[in-house]
Parts: C-alpha cells; structure tokens; sequence
C-alpha cells in the first residue's frame, strides 16, 4: 500500500473516539424502538442513489440524520474581507489583497480544517490559498457550539460534511463568486468531507442542491476503523462524480491511507477522476508546526505522533493549486 503514488500529479483525543459513541447511540435506539420512542424521529432513508448494502450501512445513516438536526446552523460573513492580523478566518469570506469585483467572478476554495478547528497552520494554509488569487471560506464547526473541537463529541463527521455543503450554499449568494469555481480543500477531519462532497449520494442525503467543482483532502481518509472490532465507517463512495485529489502519509497511523485501497485504484480503472499521491516517510498532521511532536495511543494500541514536513506541506499545497488550476 505504502509505494501506491498516482501516475498524476489537535484534539487531546483522537477522531476516532466518535465511533463509540456511534455504538453506544444505536444501542439506545434500538432499546427504545419497542417503546416507540424512535418514531419521533424521521424515518431513516439511504440516499437515493446508494443502495443500503447492510444494517450497520443503515445504520450508519440513521445516525448521519440524527446528527444533522441536532446542531444549529452556521452563520457566515459573506462581506469580503482581507486577512490582516488581526482578522478572524472563522466562517469570514476572506479575499486577496486589492481585491476589486469590478463585474469579474472570483474562484473560491472552502476551507475545512481538522477536527481541532481553525489553528495558526490553518491561517497559513488560507493566506497560500489567497496569493494563488482564490477567495477563501474557512469553515469553522466547532467554536460557534462552544466546544473547542470534536472530543466532546458535540460536532461530529456528520455536522462537519452539512457545515462544508451549507458553505457552499451560502456562497450561491454572493454575486462575484465564480459559481461553477468553488473548490473544497480539507485536513483530516476536512479530509474525510472531501471525499465525501465528490458523491452525489453523499450529497443528497445532506439535502444539498449544489456541489463542488473538485475537493481535496489532505492527510484524509476514504473510510475509518477505530480499531479491529469497531464498525468501517465509509465516506468515498463508488459513485463519485466529482473530481477529487488525495494527499495522503505511508506514516499515517490515524488515518491511514490502506482505507483508500483498492477503491481508489478499482475507481480510476472504471474512469473516475480520481488521483492520490502519497508521501513517504511522513506522519498525520505534516502541515502542523503547532502540532509536531504530539502524540497518543490510538484504538489499534499504536502510538501516534504528529511530526511537521516543511518539504511535504510546500509540495501538497503546490499539488493542491495545480489540480485545481486544471478546471478554470
């Protein structure tokens, strides 16, 4: 798995504690079905172009359903501002320096970061994302439901995937953006939704009526395993439409890359626009100079430490802005 590169171009806790609690929760639900207490809730549906394979699959999605209505809205500023020191990133339409409508539409990335929210090295990401010429959303999911990120289990996959469509939606009001120009960009947890958002399926269970140009996910997965016995969660899904670039490390321990294999080499040979480059030598969280030496046991008893890769985050955002200079 490990030599598989394409032919073209921090929470205390890790992501995958909210596999538990996804265990826990459909427990519950199935121990109050008797009492019909489950019937408050709407009946859980498979997206309309995915066929349920299994009971954990629906699952899974009734889940997904549960969690999309348990949290409130993000509210988004969508008066263009220019990232100055002591500007706040966080749900802010942020612009290049100079920037002037004048009648021309802007292309625009939207910004999903880790599940430890919007960091210094989110920042960093954003200002290369501005002097490349693209408006910036950042979607931040957690501070504005006062928690500090996803440990608390107060935002989950599901949350975070609805906020990067609701962005998206959003930006359908905003006069010079580029409209069929807007791009998803995420890390780990925002990872995870940029495989997500190239899915119609996935897409139509959020309720979205509007999808990306193209997504990519940095040191993301395709699907996750908390440990041996846990449940696989999927987030690519076969029938991507949607072109999609992931970046991932042979050294990831927390989200490893082996979850994109052989579905992303089984897509390509079907003719999908999928492509990947993984990176040797290098851990999760590459882009994180915060982060570096961080570290934890994760669900399969390895240990865990972040090391930052000034060589790999230059290469993966020069990935990133070359794949996305493809659909102008």
């Amino acid at each position: 798995m490990k030599n598989r590169i394409s032919p073209t171009p921090n929470p205390s806790r890790p992501l995958g504690a909210f596999v538990s609690k996804y265990r826990r929760l459909w427990l519950h639900t199935a121990l109050l079905l008797p009492l019909g207490v489950a019937a408050q809730a709407p009946p859980m549906q498979s997206p309309p172009t995915l066929a349920v394979r299994d009971a954990n699959e629906a699952k899974f999605w009734s889940y997904f359903d549960r969690e999309n209505s348990r949290n409130p809205a993000l509210k988004w500023s969508l008066e263009p501002k220019e990232l100055g020191l002591f500007t706040n990133p966080e749900n802010q339409l942020l612009v290049p320096d100079g920037f002037k409508p004048d009648g021309a539409t802007w292309a625009t990335i939207v910004v999903v970061p880790t599940c430890g929210g919007t960091k210094a090295s989110t920042r960093d990401r954003i200002k290369e994302f501005l002097n490349a010429g693209y408006a910036v959303l950042t979607v931040e999911s957690y501070k504005p439901r006062m928690t500090p990120n996803c440990r608390a289990q107060v935002v989950t996959p599901p949350t975070v995937f609805k906020d990067t469509l609701d962005a998206l939606q959003a930006l359908q009001t905003v006069p010079w953006v580029n409209k069929d120009r807007i791009f998803q960009v995420g890390y780990s947890m925002g990872g995870f939704a940029a495989a997500w958002v190239s899915s119609p399926s996935n897409t139509a269970q959020t309720q979205s009526k509007y999808r990306f140009r193209a997504s990519v996910g940095h040191y993301g997965s395709c699907a996750y395993q908390n440990s041996l016995t846990a449940l696989v969660l999927p987030f690519l899904r076969n029938d991507i439409d949607q072109p999609l670039l992931m970046l991932m490390a042979d050294g990831d321990l927390e989200t490893p890359s082996e979850r994109c294999f052989p579905q992303l080499e089984e897509l390509k040979a079907a003719g999908k626009a999928v492509q990947w480059h993984i990176y040797p030598g290098v851990t999760h969280a590459w882009d994180q100079a915060e982060s570096n030496g961080y570290g934890f046991t994760n669900g399969w008893g390895k240990q865990v430490i972040y090391r930052y890769d000034r060589n790999t985050t230059e290469d993966a955002t020069r990935r990133t802005l070359a794949f996305l200079a493809q659909f102008k």
